[in-house]
């Protein structure tokens, strides 16, 4: 991360905001690029990146670089959900 527009403290931040099943804040997703999003946990640390897959869900890596398994998939209408690896729903959110 190289741009500090691009962490979520910063007054012209504009990301989206990730939630739990009960719909409480639990970190923020900023867009770096099409292909990148960045993840922070709700007290703000870089937490892990998300890559764009060929299919156009995006898959969870650490910041070591190693996959998780997991991923987001766009919903049907204009959000993502978090899924494990064996394609279960965590009940993770994104807006």
């Amino acid at each position: 991360m190289f741009s500090t527009t691009l962490h979520p403290q910063n007054p012209v931040w504009k990301g989206h905001y990730l939630f739990d099943k009960d719909d409480s804040l639990i970190g923020f997703i900023t867009v770096a690029s099409q292909e990148v999003l960045l993840c922070f946990d709700k007290d703000y640390k870089w937490s892990c990146y998300f890559i764009r897959s060929a299919a156009g869900s995006y898959n969870q890596f650490t910041l070591t670089g190693e996959w998780t398994g997991s991923f987001l998939s766009q919903d049907s209408s204009e959000g993502y959900n978090f899924f494990t690896a064996d394609g279960e729903w965590t009940g993770k959110h994104m807006e």
